[in-house]
C-alpha cells in the first residue's frame, strides 16, 4: 500500500497579518492502487488544530465546483494523532473505477466539520489519477 502525507502549510502575510487559507497541495496518484493519504490540519499559523471531537472529510469531484466522486470520512476517534490535527483516509484500488488510458484530473478537498456542526476547508488543490503504464 502507497502512502501519501499532506501536510497543510499555511502563511502568513507580514504586512497584513492575514492567513491566506485553505492551502493547495496537488495529489498525484497512479490508478490501481491501494493507498493511504495523510493530513496535518493546521490553524492559521501553521499550529495543528485539535480535531479530536471532529469529523474530517475527504471529498474528491470531477471538477471545481462539479460531481463528487469519492467521500471518506474520519470520524471523531479515529484520527491518527487528533490532539496534533493528524488524520488520515484510506482509498482502495476499487474507490477509483474509472478505466482508460488517460490521467484524470479531478480536485479534492479535506473539509473539517467540528462538533459544534461548523464546516471549513482545510486543504485543497488538484487530483491527478493517473493511467498505469499500459493503459
Amino acid at each position: 500500500m502507497a502512502s501519501i502525507s499532506v501536510c497543510q502549510c499555511q502563511f502568513e502575510s507580514v504586512k497584513t497579518g492575514i492567513a491566506i487559507t485553505p492551502e493547495e497541495a496537488c495529489i498525484r496518484i497512479l490508478r490501481g492502487m491501494d493507498l493511504t493519504i495523510e493530513a496535518i490540519l493546521t490553524d492559521g499559523k501553521g499550529r495543528p488544530v485539535d480535531i479530536s471531537t471532529d469529523s474530517v472529510q475527504l471529498n474528491i469531484y470531477d471538477k471545481k465546483g462539479g460531481a463528487l466522486k469519492l467521500t471518506k470520512t474520519a470520524a471523531a476517534g479515529t484520527h491518527l494523532d487528533g490532539v496534533n490535527g493528524c488524520t488520515s483516509f484510506d482509498i482502495a484500488k476499487t474507490d477509483i473505477a474509472e478505466t482508460g488510458t488517460t490521467s484524470l484530473s479531478w480536485v479534492y478537498e479535506i473539509r473539517r466539520v467540528e462538533d459544534t456542526g461548523e464546516e471549513r476547508v482545510h486543504l485543497t488543490g488538484p487530483f491527478v489519477v493517473d493511467a498505469p503504464v499500459g493503459g
